[in-house]
């Protein structure tokens, strides 16, 4: 996604990629607060990994993708 809107990151930089002011824009309300809540989750890139491990769990990863890729405006 960060190449589709123009941002480029280092090799450094993608081991703690923090995605989730995306994620939390086109996830429900609902499952952000479920994310919150998990007191084994301290920082935002562990929301990143837990919120990658719920869509594709609940297959909806394809689409949460989908909103993103068609709501440009939104994702930039």
């Amino acid at each position: 996604l960060t190449a589709y809107v123009g941002l480029s990151q280092s090799s450094d930089q993608a081991s703690a990629l923090n995605f989730w002011s995306v994620a939390a824009k086109f996830t429900h309300g609902d499952v952000v607060t479920q994310l919150k809540s998990l007191a084994q989750i301290a920082t935002d890139v562990g929301l990143c990994r837990a919120w990658v491990r719920l869509a594709l769990n609940d297959g909806l990863m394809e689409s949460y993708l989908h909103s993103m890729v068609v709501d440009v405006k939104t994702l930039k």
